[in-house]
């Protein structure tokens, strides 16, 4: 799977998370001018494998990155005070067989 399905997906499921988790949102932006999406846990390693490993990395991986840190840099600029329309609870997630559940909708305030 590969392409604006995924980047729509990831950057409604970012948006999701940074709002329900402020203080997420707090550590992500300590540099208002720089949003660093390739921060690494403390411990040092990245916590995922979400674009494979070795031969099966995605060759879209850079990509996909570049175009996620555009887009939530540019969204959180320009709507700072960004948050859910309905509370938490609204965030009912779609079941897919053989993928990450989704969230069809996102309804926010500006």
């Amino acid at each position: 799977m590969a392409g604006y399905d995924n980047t729509a997906q990831l950057l409604v499921n970012a948006i999701a998370a940074l709002l329900t988790h402020p203080e997420q949102l707090r550590l992500l932006c300590d540099d208002p001018d720089r949003l660093d999406i390739t921060r690494r846990l403390q411990d040092g390693t990245e916590g995922h494998i979400g674009f494979g490993h070795g031969i099966h990395y995605c060759v879209g991986a850079a990509l996909f990155r570049l175009q996620s840190e555009i887009a939530l840099t540019s969204l959180l600029a320009r709507h700072p005070g960004l948050r859910l329309a309905d509370g938490p609870e609204s965030l009912c997630r779609t079941a897919i067989p053989g993928a990450a559940p989704r969230l069809p909708r996102l309804r926010v305030r500006v």
